[in-house]
Parts: C-alpha cells; structure tokens; sequence
C-alpha cells in the first residue's frame, strides 16, 4: 500500500490506497484544515504558528500510515511554492517524521488532478471527448484539459478561496456590500487565458475542498440526500450560495450544515472562484469528484 501526505495553502490531507488489479483502491482518507498559508502573500513567509499546526497534521498522518503502508510520501502545493523560508518546514517535517517534502510545481499539481479525476469518473467518457479537470484550491487553482487517451496541456492560476478572502473586502466579518463585487472582478481577472485552454471542453469535472463542500451544503440543504462524489452542481447554485453565505457572520456560516467550521471564513472566496471560473470557461454544470490530486499522483507521479 501506499500513503501520500498533501500539504495545501488550507488543509493537510491523507490518502492510503492499495493496488487493484490494474488501479488503485482508496483505504483511508484524512483531513485536517492546517491553514499554512495565512497571510502569506505573493511572496511572504509562513508563520511559525501555521507551521506548527501542519507539522503536527503531518507527523499524526505519518503515524496514522506507518502500519499498513509500505511507502509513505508528502506533497505540497501552492503556499510552498510562494514561501520564501519553505526549506524551514521541509527541513522539520524530514527531521520529526523521516519523511522528505516534494514541493510540486503548478502544472504537474494540474496533471496529477486530471489523472485521479478520470480515474475516479472517467467511465462512460468516449475517448476522444474532451474533458476539463478544475482544482480551485486554498492558494492557486488548477485546469487541466485532455480526453481519455491522456492530458493535452495545463495551467496554475494564482487565486484560491485563501488569498482571494485575505485580498478582498471578504476578509472582514461580515463583509461589506461591495465585498462580493470586488471578489468577483479580482477572480475574473485572475483567469485570463482561461478561456482558451478549455475551449473545446464537452464535461467538467471539479475537485478540491471548495468544490466538495459545495456539494455537501447542497446534499444537505436543497438536495437533501445527494451524494457528493459525482454530484452534477451548476453556475448559479454555486452563485446563490456564495451570496446566502457573504450576508451571514462568521459564526452564523459555522452553524450551516455541511460547512466545516474551519473552512467558514473562505467559503465564499472559494464559490466566487468556481463561479468565475465556470463563467470564463462558459459552462453552467461540473461533475464533483473526491478522486484529485492524492490519487493522481499515486498512480502517475509515485518514483519507480
């Protein structure tokens, strides 16, 4: 079996899987929102606090996989990449954990989702349909474009329910009137050349923890009973939320079911991401899938 540790800009996440046959079967998931990149910027540092709370995910993820996985690895992703003193944290997880941190660059993080999206849904898909996979993240969002023989191109964009919350009136509480505004304009901005890479796009498939969470506020709300892996979630439910959600207080949006505490105060950066991401692309319906960057890089970016 195999274990692989994911260290994001908001959560530090857990896949074990084992092999089947020709694929890879899910064991275990865990997850734990971290927030490594807290006020980091485009080019700042990450805070001892938030190192601490990620190495501590890390090390109780190691132990939790050191019985059944013969191999364990760790990945980070968008706050690693910007951190200018990221060395620091590597440098301390290899030392508590034994375990060495690969920081991924932008585009492989978007071709490691596209492959553990279509692993996970790729079914049913004629091979030479042309499917769009967006990873919209803590820190950057990811699209990736391909059919069922394989990915075609990819690109990191630099906008996440983190950074646009900490760059927008959306980090207040509650955010203003014009907050929603100005989230929008700067993620839509933020997706130039978009468009391009996904023309052509006939299915979308989103993955990451705005997209999931969106679903499960739905399964539990206005779709009660849905599933969330496979939930077809469209334009303008993402939009209704983000805007129920910007007109409550941090607390009132930590009582909505389905919303993790720890994720209430990006929330509505996040659905503003999907939404504007959804609006360049010109598409009104994605496909949510859990299957991402985890199972991706299992099954292609594991070393020989």
């Amino acid at each position: 079996m195999r274990a692989l540790i994911s260290i994001g800009t908001n959560s530090t996440r857990l896949l074990i899987a084992r092999r089947a046959g020709s694929s890879w079967a899910t064991v275990r998931q865990a997850r734990r929102g971290t927030r490594l990149g807290e006020g980091l910027g485009p080019q700042g540092e990450l805070r001892d606090e938030a190192m601490a709370r990620t190495l501590d995910a890390a090390a109780d993820f190691v132990a939790l996989a050191r019985p059944c996985a013969r191999e364990i690895r760790a990945i980070a992703t968008s706050a690693m990449r910007r951190a200018r003193n990221a060395g620091a944290l590597i440098e301390a997880m290899e030392a508590r954990t034994g375990v060495r941190l690969e920081v991924i660059p932008g585009e492989a993080e978007a071709r490691y989702s596209f492959v553990g999206a279509l692993a996970g849904h790729g079914e049913g898909i004629a091979a030479g349909a042309r499917v769009g996979v967006l990873d919209a993240g803590g820190g950057s969002t990811e699209f990736a474009v391909g059919t069922g023989r394989g990915l075609e191109r990819s690109r990191s964009f630099e906008i996440g329910a983190v950074r646009l919350t900490e760059s927008t009136p959306l980090r207040q509480d509650p955010p203003p009137a014009q907050a929603l505004a100005a989230a929008r304009e700067r993620a839509h901005r933020a997706f130039e050349g978009l468009a391009d890479l996904g023309a052509g796009v006939e299915r979308l498939i989103c993955v990451g923890g705005t997209a999931t969470t969106c679903a499960a506020m739905l399964s539990l709300g206005a779709r009660e009973g849905e599933r969330v892996d496979g939930m077809v979630i469209a334009r303008a439910e993402i939009a209704m939320l983000a805007e129920r959600l910007a007109a409550l207080t941090l607390a009132e949006r930590r009582a909505v079911p389905g919303l993790p505490a720890q994720r209430a105060d990006i929330i509505v950066g996040g659905l503003v991401v999907l939404e504007q991401a959804f609006t360049v692309l010109g598409v009104e319906t994605a496909t949510v899938s859990v299957h991402d960057l985890l199972l991706g890089y299992v099954i292609e970016g594991w070393p020989s």
